[in-house]
């Protein structure tokens, strides 16, 4: 679910031609309902995220280690935190624009988007970063992702944690990767879990 959801909702934020304009004061905006639309889905892709951790946990299980179990879940949830202020920034930008009168670009929507892209595309990417590293970490330790995966995980992660700038493509990697490791639950055996 978190995977579709915050797919969706940065497909919609792609669809809308307010992702397109420039930020600069006294150009015109158009919001539509495509951004709020896109900004209600995501306080549920942070819940969907959040199940997806407590099964990844319950997946893991005795194998957990305290150091990494403690990276796991500190990043697990600021990157929630991080994807609830870049969503509630956003949400703050798209209702600066729609309270103006002339329907132009004014400084509190241009500091909002600003923001908004600054701490998803910084600071939630890093989180998602690190998150796939140590689960990758975590499922090499404990056998349950097999390797190609892992390799392929600690890959993603890498490039996710050294990019620089605003590089929208780069933020489908974390619900892919998402995507598959949920499938690989799915598909394990029900007695493999209480090996664990």
């Amino acid at each position: 679910m978190f995977s579709v959801l915050i797919t969706s909702s940065l497909s919609l934020m792609q669809l809308d031609p307010l992702s397109k304009s420039a930020g600069t004061a006294g150009a015109p905006v158009k919001v539509s309902d495509t951004w709020l639309v896109a900004l209600y889905l995501i306080p549920f892709a942070g819940i969907a995220f959040l199940w997806f951790i407590a099964v990844l946990r319950r997946r893991i299980g005795r194998g957990e280690d305290q150091f990494f179990a403690t990276a796991f879940l500190g990043s697990g949830l600021l990157f929630i935190a991080m994807l609830f202020a870049a969503g509630a920034a956003a949400t703050a930008a798209v209702a600066a624009a729609q309270s103006g009168t002339e329907r132009e670009l004014d400084p509190a929507f241009v500091f909002g988007r600003s923001l908004a892209n600054a701490l998803f595309y910084v600071f939630t990417i890093k989180m998602a970063a690190v998150f796939m590293l140590v689960s990758s970490t975590i499922g090499r330790r404990t056998g349950f992702l097999p390797r190609w995966f892992i390799i392929l995980g600690m890959i993603g992660a890498a490039v996710m944690l050294v990019s620089v700038g605003f590089f929208e493509p780069l933020a489908l990697i974390f619900p892919a990767w998402v995507a598959v490791v949920s499938v690989l639950i799915l598909r394990a055996r029900p007695d493999s879990w209480s090996a664990s």
